[in-house]
């Protein structure tokens, strides 16, 4: 069952995060595919220097704040799901503005920006964040979860698979089975 709950939590999401970035990385022309490892990590290392200077990609750039690459997808990923998390919780306990400001705007700000700070850190070491959200396993089946659905992002986008060749192929899939 807690292979489940991670490849559904981590693995899968990762996966697609992953793909989406890469893909959208090789389709804007930053990012050669076909390249080795060594030249594959100097691109990504000069799209990170890059994203430093040009903040317009709101998620490559928090994506490169987190290191880039298969930590940072992770930590991107688990960043989001605290957020969620902590939001839906706010949201299903909120007792109205008054609370909310009780001691104070300052108290408010500085309690949101210490969140904001604890929140990152966490993402950072997102390996010790699911398994005590998600019901345990070890450190080392959370790193090869994640891991894997980084790998599998990446040859996706590396081999031009998009939505619309997934669909196409469905698509097929579906019309072969009704003829066969």
């Amino acid at each position: 069952m807690i292979v489940l709950i991670t490849a559904a939590s981590l693995a899968l999401p990762v996966t697609l995060l992953s793909w989406w970035l890469f893909d959208r990385l090789y389709a804007a022309g930053r990012l050669e595919r076909g390249l080795d490892g060594k030249a594959f990590k100097s691109q990504l290392k000069r799209i990170k220097t890059e994203s430093k200077k040009d903040k317009s990609d709101f998620l490559s750039t928090r994506w490169m704040r987190f290191g880039g690459g298969f930590y940072g997808v992770a930590a991107l990923w688990t960043f989001a799901c605290i957020e969620l998390t902590e939001l839906a919780a706010f949201l299903a306990d909120f007792n109205g503005f008054a609370a909310l400001f009780e001691d104070g705007i300052l108290a408010f700000v500085i309690s949101f920006l210490v969140n904001q700070f604890v929140n990152f850190v966490m993402a950072f070491i997102w390996f010790t964040w699911w398994p005590d959200v998600a019901g345990g396993a070890s450190i080392f089946l959370w790193l090869v979860a994640a891991y894997a659905g980084y790998l599998a992002g990446l040859y996706l986008a590396q081999r031009n698979v998009t939505m619309n060749s997934v669909r196409d192929r469905l698509l097929e899939f579906r019309h072969n089975r009704r003829e066969g």
